[in-house]
């Protein structure tokens, strides 16, 4: 199998180049592609430790049509400019122009393949509740750092008595206890409580608009 790197431009199951966004698709061949279910991530949060946010968000107007392109394509990020403008009533060159506009904004941030993570050994979900020393700057200096670690998959600085909600994932027990040990370590981090979480019983990073 080949890799191919392809970004919003034209239709969106035949992308041609384009700097910065990008959706990656494996497929086995020319005429036969696979198609993969895909996510667009959605700038809505103040994450640390992922895709830096600013600190300051300027929320952009919206209209109906553009809600609806939005939630077609964080459904199937392949979905044909000609199917959306079906659901929209507008051509395939003014979904173009919107979702290149959507792009531009900072609303859509970029397209992934959304990868379950217990098909790929990664069965062990927890959470980590993390408590900092206070100090300049302490949200930024310890969010990045534990970001950076390997297994944490989001960084959520919190109001009230505890200051951060770690997301892990692992593929064993042992690999879970490396993590937890490695931001442990980190001079500025005080405390800390990790949860095993048993099952999922909901999971959805769509944005609901």
């Amino acid at each position: 199998m080949s890799k191919s790197w392809f970004l919003v431009t034209g239709a969106l199951g035949r992308c041609s180049m384009r700097p910065r966004i990008y959706l990656n698709v494996l497929h086995s061949n020319r005429d036969h592609r696979k198609r993969y279910q895909c996510e667009i991530i959605l700038l809505f949060s103040n994450v640390l430790g992922g895709t830096r946010v600013p600190d300051k968000q300027i929320a952009v107007t919206l209209d109906k049509n553009d809600k609806i392109i939005l939630k077609m394509l964080q459904e199937d990020c392949n979905v044909s400019l000609k199917k959306i403008g079906e659901k929209t009533g507008q051509s395939s060159s003014t979904v173009h122009y919107r979702v290149n506009r959507l792009i531009e904004e900072g609303v859509i941030t970029g397209f992934k393949a959304t990868v379950d993570p217990l098909k790929v050994g990664k069965e062990i979900l927890a959470i980590s509740l993390v408590t900092g020393r206070y100090g300049p700057e302490y949200s930024k200096k310890i969010g990045e750092k534990i970001g950076k670690i390997q297994g944490v998959w989001a960084v959520y600085f919190l109001l009230g008595n505890i200051d951060f909600a770690v997301m892990l994932r692992a593929s064993s027990r042992e690999e879970l206890k490396e993590i937890v040990d490695s931001f442990i370590k980190i001079e500025e981090v005080e405390r800390s409580n990790t949860y095993l979480i048993l099952d999922r019983i909901k999971e959805d990073t769509t944005v609901q608009l």
